[in-house]
């Protein structure tokens, strides 16, 4: 089932409130406002409501809107809500369980880039990025298998020892 990026939905209800308003202020009402309803599943009020926001306005839904046009980004977000409309069913994604936004896993893709592509890495080998996801997968278990593969990785020259003593009485 694919999901429509909330982030990305936003980015089109911002840009479009703040065409429609003479001010910040305003504009940031309004987009609190249409963001709420996107979440809640009335993205079809959206649309509508831009819909007659640009009828209002004067403007010829039937024929294409300048590119330079201030009330573009309006036309824009009209658009894009309804070519994802079916994409859009966030009330039930949340009951499923399911992520409505891409951004953990673009950020564990950013931090893994980090490690294996960043400054002073040298992972020409695939095998040495292999390594190191294996190394993350374990790590993000939290189950143990990370400990249990420090302590007894090949080329270990030695096991850690236990710094504590039992002192004798």
């Amino acid at each position: 089932m694919p999901i429509l990026d909330f982030i990305h939905a936003i980015q089109y209800v911002y840009s479009a409130a703040m065409a429609l308003s003479s001010d910040d202020v305003a504009g940031w009402t309004l987009y609190v406002k249409h963001v709420t309803m996107c979440w809640t599943g009335q993205v079809e009020q959206v649309i509508e409501e831009l819909k007659s926001a640009c009828w209002e306005r004067g403007v010829d839904l039937s024929e294409n809107i300048a590119a330079d046009d201030p009330l573009k980004p309006v036309t824009d977000a009209m658009r894009y809500l309804g070519n994802n409309l079916k994409r859009m069913d966030y009330p039930r994604y949340r009951r499923l369980g399911l992520p409505v936004t891409s951004a953990p896993m673009e950020s564990l893709i950013k931090q893994m880039n980090a490690r294996v592509k960043g400054t002073e890495m040298f992972w020409d080998d695939p095998e040495g990025a292999e390594s190191i996801l294996h190394i993350r997968a374990a790590a993000l278990n939290e189950d143990g298998r990370l400990d249990d593969y420090l302590a007894t990785r090949p080329g270990y020259t030695f096991l850690r020892r236990s710094t504590l003593t039992k002192l004798s009485a």
